[in-house]
């Protein structure tokens, strides 16, 4: 019998192991690994004599049934896989001296199955569901830890998407979160996975074409931007603001949940040795975003029941609107020609007041033409200037008429005067 004191020993009985086949025939009558309702907490045998044939069966069927867990960690699997392969030398040893070294072996890791709790069965849903989560943060650490790096091919297909507008380029914008465009990214794999077991089902694969075709023009391989996107986007989901992008999705009932759950895993998380401050003060944070956004009356126990705020309502429109609003480069683009039609008809309006300028004096006349927006109140003070003056001018231009029309008449008469003296002489 082999010992699992060495690592090396314990990786080679691993793939050992798996390579042998199947242990159907040595299970029980009528076993069923799927259905864990009939899963009960193994106990050890205080007698070596008591692992008869019949009890070494159970242990089989539970270890079959342990690895079936889909909330079993690496680390429970290993051990199960090897305390399945003892079980079956175990049931096919036929010489007494094997039996009982086996049953000694098998006794040996039942007791450390008890010992660890890890390795048992969860009492409750709930604390089962919580050692899934402990599980799923473990491997988000990885992605936190790391994810930064993920985030160069990313940036890479964003910009050379929006800037050459490939093939569905506004699915990679920045009008969309990587987490969200993660999400999209695994829902169709799953839908493409469903059409391979059923081909009369269709599935949308027009975000994969859009990464596809960035990665053509770049160079780059899809199948390692395709992870860089959806481990970015989980790590996104993870250290950024999770709460609001439920909210700016519209999607009320998830919202909900998630409070919901926070809400009531905050005993189960936190130990009555802890901290009790943290405890009462996360609980006040949580019930203090609940009554924000949601309506819940009674029915605290009834996420699904709870009806959405006006704010919460306002607050998805909102970002709905921003999201609808154009793009850094697009702004700058809209923006360039803007000051390009207003530079033409600044343009324009020189070319006309050129024309209407008085050819005698050389200069302009005031233009009937009114601009528009803000150049109207200084547009008016001009024009008013402009009359003043043109009023001026004309009463000079009268007097200096009649100025002169006097010199003339007194040069006249002047003139009359000398002619009459010269010829009385």
């Amino acid at each position: 019998m082999s010992s699992p004191n060495s690592k090396v020993q314990l990786v080679e009985r691993v793939a050992k192991s798996r390579a042998r086949a199947d242990t159907s025939a040595l299970l029980p009558p009528g076993f069923d690994a799927i259905s864990e309702d009939t899963m009960a907490t193994l106990v050890p045998e205080k007698s070596i004599g008591a692992y008869t044939q019949e009890r070494l069966q159970e242990s089989l069927a539970y270890a079959e049934m342990f690895l079936h867990r889909r909330d079993i960690s690496p680390r429970s699997e290993t051990f199960m896989q090897i305390f399945k392969d003892e079980l079956k030398e175990a049931i096919q040893a036929d010489d007494p001296k094997d039996k009982i070294a086996s049953s000694i072996t098998i006794c040996a890791y039942e007791n450390l199955i008890k010992k660890n709790a890890f390795l048992g069965v969860e009492q409750f849903e709930k604390e089962r569901a919580l050692q899934g989560h402990m599980l799923e943060f473990r491997s988000l650490q990885y992605v936190a830890r790391y994810g930064d790096y993920a985030k160069i091919f990313p940036t890479k297909l964003r910009l050379y998407a929006v800037k050459d507008k490939t093939d569905d380029w506004t699915l990679l914008s920045g009008n969309n979160y990587w987490s969200a465009i993660a999400d999209q990214l695994f829902d169709e794999d799953v839908q493409f996975q469903r059409t391979l077991i059923n081909r009369t089902l269709k599935a949308s694969r027009e975000v994969h074409a859009a990464v596809h075709s960035a990665c053509h023009q770049i160079g780059i391989s899809t199948e390692l931007a395709t992870w860089s996107i959806i481990a970015y986007g989980r790590r996104n989901s993870l250290l950024h603001r999770n709460l609001d992008q439920l909210k700016e999705e519209g999607n009320y009932t998830r919202f909900a949940e998630v409070l919901y759950e926070d809400l009531a895993d905050i005993d189960c998380v936190f130990s009555e040795l802890h901290n009790e401050t943290d405890k009462t003060n996360l609980r006040i944070l949580v019930q203090t975003e609940i009554h924000k956004w949601f309506d819940i009356g009674s029915r605290i126990q009834d996420y699904r029941s709870w009806l959405p705020k006006p704010e919460l309502r306002e607050f998805y429109l909102k970002a709905q609107a921003a999201k609808n609003k154009p793009t850094n480069a697009e702004q700058k683009k809209i923006n360039i020609e803007e000051n390009g039609q207003r530079s033409k008809e600044k343009a324009d309006r020189q070319k006309i007041s050129s024309i209407t300028s008085s050819p005698a004096t050389g200069k302009r006349i005031a233009s009937t033409k009114e601009p528009r927006g803000s150049e109207k109140a200084t547009y008016k003070r001009r024009m008013r200037t402009r009359e003043q003056l043109v009023a001026k001018k004309c009463k000079l231009e009268l007097q200096v008429e009649y100025i002169k029309k006097e010199l003339a008449k007194s040069d006249k008469q002047e003139l009359g005067g000398q002619e009459l003296d010269s010829g009385c002489q």
